[in-house]
C-alpha cells in the first residue's frame, strides 16, 4: 500500500502500486545529479568523503551535516540521513551489492525507500485492473522524514591560512589602485 498525491486532483489515493525503481531512486534519493552520480560510483568510505566532512546528532530528531563543497544544499536532509542514520546507510548499500553483483551484465535496481516511517509520493501512471492497481510511470515528488530538523552548512573554499590584523593594510599592497573612467557620450548635436 502507498499514499499518491496526484497532481491534477490533489486526492491521496491508497492503492497497490507498480513503479518503476529507478525514477523513485532518481527523485527521491537527494536532489543532485552529483549526489546520485556519487551513490552509484563509490564506496561507502569515498561516498562519505564526497557527501560530507562532518556530521553529528545535536539532538532527538535533530541532525547537523557540513556539505561538502560540490553538494547542493537540497541534498542536505538525504546526506545527513546517510551520515548519521543506519536505515539509510543499508538502503544505500543494498543499491551498491546489486551493482557489485552484476557487474558486466544487465541489471535492474530495486531501491527501497531512505527513512523509516510514512511518505507521499507524487506519482504520474496509469490505473489497472478497474483501478485496482497503479502503474506507476514516475515519481514527481517525495516527501522528507516527518519531526527531523536538518541543519547544515557548507566547505569554504575561500577561507585563508592567516588573517591579516584588523586596520592593517597589508592585504591590498599587491593591488593596483583603480582608475574610474567616465564614459564618452555617443550624443550629436545637430
Amino acid at each position: 500500500m502507498i499514499k499518491a498525491a496526484f497532481s491534477n486532483s490533489q486526492v491521496i489515493i491508497r492503492a497497490r502500486s507498480l513503479s518503476l525503481h529507478l525514477s523513485f531512486f532518481y527523485r527521491c534519493y537527494g536532489n543532485s545529479d552529483e549526489l546520485k552520480r556519487t551513490i552509484l560510483t563509490y564506496s561507502k568510505n569515498e561516498i562519505c568523503n564526497r557527501l560530507f566532512s562532518e556530521a553529528n546528532i545535536e539532538g532527538e530528531k535533530v541532525f547537523y551535516v557540513k556539505l561538502r563543497k560540490r553538494m547542493n544544499n537540497k541534498d542536505a536532509p538525504f546526506i545527513s540521513f546517510f551520515a548519521l542514520d543506519a536505515f539509510t546507510q543499508k538502503a544505500v548499500d543494498r543499491i551498491q551489492r546489486q551493482l557489485d553483483g552484476s557487474e558486466g551484465c544487465e541489471t535492474y535496481l530495486k531501491v527501497a525507500p531512505w527513512f523509516k516511517g510514512k511518505a507521499r509520493i507524487k506519482v504520474k501512471g496509469l490505473w489497472l485492473s478497474d483501478n485496482k492497481s497503479f502503474l506507476g510511470l514516475s515519481v514527481t515528488g517525495v516527501s522528507l522524514p516527518e519531526g527531523y530538523t536538518v541543519n547544515f552548512d557548507r566547505d569554504n573554499s575561500n577561507l585563508v591560512d592567516e588573517k591579516a590584523d584588523d586596520g592593517s593594510k597589508k592585504a591590498w599592497d599587491n593591488v593596483s589602485a583603480r582608475k574610474i573612467k567616465t564614459p564618452r557620450r555617443n550624443i550629436q548635436r545637430r
